[in-house]
């Protein structure tokens, strides 16, 4: 009988070392203290590295992911040639690597410890629309489409339509990233504080409209930007399976 391999992390230090920790139970934490967590990244002698777990993976259903557990320095994802900051939760694929800072160097580029996802007997997915998704970086201002393993930046934005777009996220962002409904009224003000008096529903839905050709696969049919009739409009990044906004 042909046995599967077991999921696992190929741990790559800063200096060169390197280690392979099989991952057994149902969450791997990930830290810099050895004593509460199940992998310490040590040395770390700036403190870069969350002492009290900075990360951790979790096996959910059959799927095991990556969580940032609000670390200070953040965790980053890359798969292939592409990589973001982590935001919230992402499922993992074999081969993913998992960047966490080392070191900060003055007048040098940083250091990261290098986590390497392992499970080689995994199941791979099929990239469909089903499965894109929106990022926005909020240092840069960019704005991202994923789609399967393909990572675009959505460039062609007019400065109103980015701003509709930032002020969705942060609603989102203060809900604990949970998609918020956004009233008519809330966005007006937001979008044309000097003229609120003068916009009307009709100036918003052509400006949503807008936004919709520039981040969804098909405006037709759009998945992110969901329109909730009377009421206003809600936009779910991560969108399930399926899911088409009305």
């Amino acid at each position: 009988m042909e046995t599967e391999p077991g999921p696992a992390l190929e741990i790559l230090g800063p200096d060169g070392r390197r280690r392979r920790v099989q991952l057994h139970g149902d969450r791997v934490t990930i830290g810099r203290f050895g004593d509460v967590n199940d992998i310490a990244l040590t040395p770390d002698p700036q403190r870069l590295v969350s002492g009290r777990c900075h990360c951790f993976v979790e096996l959910k259903g059959r799927r095991w992911r990556i969580v940032d557990d609000d670390s200070t320095n953040g965790t980053i994802v890359r798969r292939g040639e592409n990589s973001c900051k982590l935001r919230g939760e992402e499922l993992l694929r074999d081969g993913d690597v998992i960047e966490i800072i080392a070191s900060f160097p003055i007048g040098q580029p940083p250091t990261y410890w290098q986590l390497t996802f392992c499970h080689p007997g995994q199941t791979v997915p099929v990239a469909s629309a089903c499965e894109a998704r929106l990022e926005y970086d909020w240092l840069q201002e960019q704005a991202f489409r994923i789609t399967g393993t393909n990572r675009e930046e959505i460039t062609d934005m007019r400065p109103q339509v980015h701003q509709l777009l930032r002020c969705m996220l942060n609603r989102n962002r203060e809900n604990d990233n949970t998609p918020v409904l956004c009233r008519h009224d809330e966005l007006i003000v937001e979008i044309w504080p000097r003229e609120k008096a003068l916009r009307s529903h009709e100036d918003l839905r052509r400006l949503v409209l807008e936004l919709r050709r520039c981040i969804e696969l098909d405006s037709a049919n759009p998945r992110f930007l969901q329109t909730v009739r009377s009421f206003g409009f809600r936009l779910d990044p991560r969108p399930s399976p399926g899911r088409l906004a009305p």
